[in-house]
Parts: C-alpha cells; sequence; structure tokens
C-alpha cells in the first residue's frame, strides 16, 4: 500500500478522477482507495469523488493482484502531478 498527498488546491475533481478510474478499469486486480480509513473503489469515478479529497489530505492505494506495485506507483505518479 501507498499514499500519496493531495497538492492541488482544487483538490481531486472530476479530471483526475476519471483519469485513475479509466487507468483502474484496465486492471484486472482490486484497487482500493482510501481516506481516513474508509475505504473507496478505485475503478468508480463516483466512489472516487466522493472522497472530496482536498489540498494536503492523504489518500491511501491498495492494489491486490498481478503487477500490484507498479498500479499503485501508477495511480500515486496521477495524484502527484495533479496541479490544477
Amino acid at each position: 500500500m501507498l499514499e500519496a498527498v493531495v497538492k492541488s488546491k482544487n483538490g481531486i475533481h472530476a479530471r483526475p478522477a476519471s483519469m485513475i478510474a479509466n487507468l483502474s478499469s484496465k486492471y484486472q486486480g482490486e484497487i482500493n482507495l482510501y481516506k481516513s480509513d474508509k475505504k473507496y473503489n478505485g475503478k468508480s469515478i463516483m466512489s472516487i469523488m466522493s472522497m472530496g479529497l482536498q489540498e494536503n489530505e492523504v489518500v491511501s492505494i491498495e492494489v491486490i493482484g498481478d503487477q500490484a506495485d507498479e498500479m499503485e506507483l501508477a495511480i500515486k505518479e496521477i495524484i502527484d502531478n495533479i496541479t490544477d
């Protein structure tokens, strides 16, 4: 499990949520995102948006399945590179 800090002043909004969900939906395994110990489906745009992630909040990324480490890094990279 990896952690990422939201750097965008706008938090995680529709566009980055869509990017995460689109990447995740291509993965055969399970993808979960956590905020304050509450689990969200990383393959669902609506679930990601419902997290209400704001600037400086931490999200944990859990991927279960083949090549989990690579997928965790790819999702973390999306979150790390959200600037707007």
